[in-house]
């Protein structure tokens, strides 16, 4: 007779411990244009958003134990205005401009 599929698990001859860590579960998402990042375990809870095609970063975290909790939010825009061709010219010279200045003459 064939053997089942899938095959069973393997009796575990490790004794439980008392002393478990604490389950912690670390999760990405990546969305169109963007990224999110999470991490949970018991009494803490991160995450991060990062938006590239608008430029955003948004953090939050809460922490809770010993009878105490905390809580943090942060959120941050980027916003550049386009930059034209002659402005790109324009600031090339005078960042090569400012380069000449330490050189003796």
């Amino acid at each position: 007779m064939p053997p089942a599929w899938p095959p069973a698990p393997a009796a575990s001859t490790a004794a439980p411990t008392a002393t478990a860590p604490p389950a912690l579960r670390a999760q990405v998402t990546f969305l169109d244009g963007a990224a999110a990042v999470g991490v949970q375990a018991p009494g803490v809870s991160l995450q991060q958003r990062l938006d590239g095609g608008l430029g955003g970063i948004a953090q939050s975290g809460h922490i809770a134990g010993e009878g105490v909790a905390a809580g943090n939010r942060l959120q941050l825009q980027i916003a550049t205005a386009p930059m034209t061709p002659q402005l790109g010219r324009e600031l090339g010279l005078l960042q090569a401009l400012a380069g000449l200045r330490g050189v003796p003459r």
